[in-house]
């Protein structure tokens, strides 16, 4: 290359780079939702990251006596107790694993509630072209991950349905109105 076109060269890369400060910026993943891929009662779920306040595993569940199925116990997390559902159950599988969920979603602001689920396949990030929901009326909504198109699980509403059930004494946790 010649000494001009070298200069022209830099001169085209110089306003290019001067130029981009001028354009709007753009973040990366603006037209993506970010989810965890999960499978729990013989099928696979994704979750909606931002409704997620922690992951956890191998947390040991201690059983309670409950007339609730989907009520496992009580697990140990950051100096208290957070009561763990079977997200299976929840979710109304038919096909319990028999083994006990090795892996917890942590869901809520405050009073935790934890979600107990087989296997975790990972984050990923999904473009908004392939979320689809059911229609206007429908509730359903599921994501495309890799190959194969996966239910999304609601784990808030989940959490304030278990939340409205539960007997107003539970649910201040002893505090003064």
């Amino acid at each position: 290359m010649s000494d001009a076109g070298k200069s022209s060269r830099a001169a085209d890369l110089a306003r290019a780079f001067d130029s981009s400060f001028a354009n709007p910026v753009r973040t990366v993943g603006d037209d993506c939702d970010d989810f965890l891929a999960i499978r729990t009662g013989g099928d696979s779920y994704a979750v909606r990251l931002r409704d997620v306040v922690g992951l956890t595993a191998d947390r040991k569940i201690v059983p309670l006596p409950t007339s609730q199925p989907a009520l496992l116990g009580i697990a140990g997390l950051r100096g208290g107790v957070v009561p763990v559902y079977s997200l299976a159950t929840l979710l109304g599988s038919s096909a319990p694993s028999g083994e006990a969920p090795r892996w917890m979603l942590l869901v809520g602001a405050g009073a935790l509630l934890g979600f107990a689920f087989d296997q975790f396949d990972g984050q990923v990030r999904v473009p908004r072209s392939d979320v689809s929901s059911g229609g206007e009326t429908a509730t359903y909504e599921s994501a495309r991950i890799g190959d194969a198109w996966r239910g999304i699980a609601d784990v808030v509403a989940l959490a304030e349905t278990i939340r409205a059930r539960l007997p107003e004494n539970e649910t201040n946790h002893g505090k003064e109105k």
